[in-house]
């Protein structure tokens, strides 16, 4: 029987956010699990979204014997330490070298971290597997829809993957159409990567793949993949957060002969580049636009603020919109602020006090909302995710707290999530239905319920790390000749 190993490290880095991905961000994140070794990880992804429970699913359908190494995820934010990275990737590279008669790697790859001490950790922590396994062993990846790839990184991979939804509803299937190109590349099949880059960057909240062009890119992809030469066609549309000279969008093609199709998906992406720019509205003018909506629910999306980016989870830009336009019925979630939802739980139900809410990063030169609010509701924070894209995973963001100011309601954290499940607000008595407007720190992956709930979804640039103009992020690696989306008015 074959063997093949299997791990994962995931991170998705905002080089501009000033919270650190320390080793304790992958013992206890948020959302996905977090530090996983050995065995524990056959049962703790069991069934979940996630690219590992897809390959090791796939893996052993296909007849091979799984060795599971490690796992480690950490909720986005800024440049994973240099203890976190070294001793994760110790844990893959060791568990991986202790593995006897070992026929093939599959690896679960986020595309897009960045370490305080590496520009481009992955391809470092390929070239160590690489050092202990040999230049023959098949190693395949999945990746990241965001991820930001290098040329160096794919040279050391035998084939890839890379999500194909955004919001990422097909993680747990990437995975297993990696492993079924690990199947292909231990039978003999002698497959590589072509790799094209792009010339400019796309704004996260312009990357869905449910409308435009990048629509039209994943339905090429597939025909690609029916002609000849061809076993998997992917586009990677980058994160821009990320200030790496291979920071951007890129076309990679997996097969025996890749590169035609490789050279006509870069062309139609090139073609494309200019149905990208957007103009966004700022606080002030997405209220507006709620409060005159005609149906409500009415989603405004804080995409600057989406901790799934690297936001802080804590400014307070749209908050103030809302309580300066004194809005009948809206709703902010998530608000990252410990202090207060501490504080909060310490009044109880019923209480009426003065809060000083968010800013507590200083993110913008912002202040925090002053005013009196009454505790309406108090949760644990302990949640069960129901939507597509999370079902299953459980989360812990400690203490929660429903505050209300006249028609504004405030959902609090002790722990930064970005707010892309509806359980979210279930789990604090909320039903989305009976909203009225509801801001929701998230760029993309609130979609995958709130589009059938919304009757309207208003993307806002509001004060945060994640910028929707790429013109003002100041990067200091990026190539010059990279060209930046416009995204805010």
């Amino acid at each position: 029987m074959t063997v093949v190993a299997v791990a994962g490290f995931m991170h998705e880095t905002n080089t501009f956010s000033p919270l650190a991905a320390d080793l304790a961000a992958f013992t206890r994140p948020a959302t996905l699990p977090g530090l996983t070794l050995g065995t524990n990880i056959l049962t703790r992804f069991h069934g979940l979204n996630v690219p590992v429970a897809g390959a090791i699913h796939t893996l052993h359908a296909l007849g091979h014997a799984v060795v599971p190494i490690a796992w480690a995820s950490a909720v986005p934010c800024g440049l994973v330490t240099e203890e976190a990275f070294e001793t994760i990737a110790g844990k893959i590279v060791d568990g991986i070298a202790a593995v006897p008669r070992l026929h093939g790697i599959c690896l679960d790859l986020h595309g897009a971290m960045v370490a305080a001490h590496l520009e481009d950790p992955e391809t470092e922590l390929l070239r160590r597997i690489r050092a202990v396994v040999g230049p023959d062993m098949p190693i395949v990846a999945s990746f990241d829809l965001h991820a930001n790839l290098s040329s160096p990184r794919l040279a050391l991979l035998d084939a890839a993957a890379a999500f194909r939804t955004y919001p990422h509803l097909d993680m747990a299937d990437t995975g297993a159409r990696a492993a079924a190109l690990l199947h292909r590349r231990m039978n003999g099949e002698l497959l590589r990567i072509a790799h094209r880059r792009l010339p400019y960057l796309i704004p996260l909240h312009a990357q869905s793949t449910r409308s435009g062009p990048a629509a039209r890119f994943y339905d090429s992809c597939a025909a690609f993949e029916a002609g000849p030469g061809v076993a998997s066609a992917d586009m990677a549309l980058g994160f821009p957060s990320g200030d790496v000279p291979f920071c951007g969008p890129s076309v990679m093609v997996t097969g025996t002969a890749p590169d035609c199709a490789a050279d006509a998906l870069a062309r139609l992406m090139l073609e494309a580049e200019p149905e990208f720019a957007t103009e966004l509205p700022g606080p002030e003018a997405a209220v507006r636009q709620a409060l005159a909506a005609k149906r409500w629910p009415v989603v405004i999306a804080d995409t600057q603020d989406n901790p799934g980016a690297g936001g802080t989870g804590d400014t307070v830009g749209l908050l103030r919109a809302l309580m300066d336009a004194e809005a009948p019925d809206a709703l902010v979630a998530l608000l990252y602020d410990p202090a207060a939802a501490l504080q909060a739980h310490a009044l109880g139900v019923g209480a009426t006090a003065r809060f000083s809410l968010g800013a507590h990063s200083g993110v913008g030169g912002e202040a925090p909302v002053e005013a009196e609010f009454t505790v309406e509701r108090l949760a644990d924070g302990r949640i069960t995710a129901a939507g597509p894209m999370y079902r299953g995973n459980t989360w812990d963001i400690g203490a929660v707290a429903l505050l209300r100011h006249e028609g504004v309601r405030v959902l609090l954290a002790e722990r930064r999530l970005q707010t892309a499940d509806t359980a979210v607000l279930r789990h604090a008595g909320i039903d989305p239905a009976t909203c009225g407007i509801v801001v929701l720190k998230s760029s993309m992956h609130f979609r995958a319920e709130w589009e059938d709930i919304a009757a309207q979804i208003i993307v806002c640039a509001a004060p945060g790390l994640h910028l929707a103009d790429l013109r003002a992020y100041p990067y200091r690696r990026l190539p010059a000749e990279m060209r930046r989306m416009p995204g805010a008015g």
